[in-house]
């Protein structure tokens, strides 16, 4: 619920929205989750099918790059870590979709966002990867700079710390990057998968594709069905149940 208002709170600045500041504000990031998603486990189940979505469609890249005979193995599977280390962003940006377009059905827009990134995968794989060797080549300069000063304040103490200062100045550049740089990827990728399925509708031979090779997206395409059938039935009862004047 945390991450997905921050998620929020990042389109409403975007968009050029007010957004209220102070303690209050991880109490409007929360409203405006709950108004897409009303229960936090509606939330992680999206989630988590939205993640095994997005690993069948790396799993496709990653079964071109095997066959390609001049690409040497190594390289391939360097190239594969990095392609699912960047992964980590995309349901994020699909929670974005959802929470930017006001859909009401998080399965439908769920799959209608996870549609888009398929058809465009070569272009988001790309900025994915970029952002990911950036933000990592960031974490690294973290590191040098915070190892120096770290080992300067523990050697204070008089102690043959051994690997302490690096252990410590690791999770102080891990934290650092979840904190800092994280965001700022997740953001950017954010404004990429926005501009270039600008204008876009899903599409069917994408989404057949889909449907074909993934048991996830399967799932997904059921639970929208499902959770549009029971909100017509919940409406559909609630337009009957009303009070009838009394018979003469």
């Amino acid at each position: 619920m945390v991450k997905a208002g921050h998620i929020a709170v990042i389109l409403k600045h975007l968009d050029g929205e007010d957004i209220p500041s102070g303690k209050g504000q991880i109490a409007y990031a929360q409203s405006i989750v709950k108004e897409r998603f009303k229960e936090a486990s509606v939330l992680f189940a999206v989630d988590q099918i939205i993640k095994g979505v997005v690993k069948f469609i790396t799993g496709m890249f990653e079964g071109i790059m095997r066959f390609l005979p001049f690409i040497p193995q190594p390289i391939v599977k360097f190239i594969s870590a990095v392609v699912k280390n960047s992964m980590n962003y995309v349901d994020e940006i699909i929670l974005a979709y959802n929470i930017k377009n006001e859909i009401d059905n998080p399965w439908e827009g769920s799959k209608q966002a996870v549609v888009l990134y398929a058809q465009n995968y070569k272009k988001f794989l790309k900025n994915a990867v970029f952002v990911t060797i950036i933000s990592w080549a960031l974490t690294l300069l973290v590191l040098a700079l915070t190892f120096g000063p770290i080992a300067a304040t523990l050697k204070m103490g008089n102690y043959d710390l051994g690997f302490m200062p690096f252990v410590v100045a690791v999770v102080a550049s891990i934290s650092i990057k979840a904190a800092l740089i994280d965001p700022f990827a997740m953001t950017a990728l954010m404004q990429v998968f926005f501009k270039v399925t600008e204008g876009q509708e899903p599409n069917p031979e994408w989404e057949a594709k889909l449907e074909k090779g993934s048991k996830k997206f399967r799932e997904m395409k059921d639970k929208a069905v499902n959770w549009a059938s029971s909100k017509f039935a919940g409406s559909d009862k609630s337009s009957t149940d009303v009070d009838l004047p009394p018979q003469a």
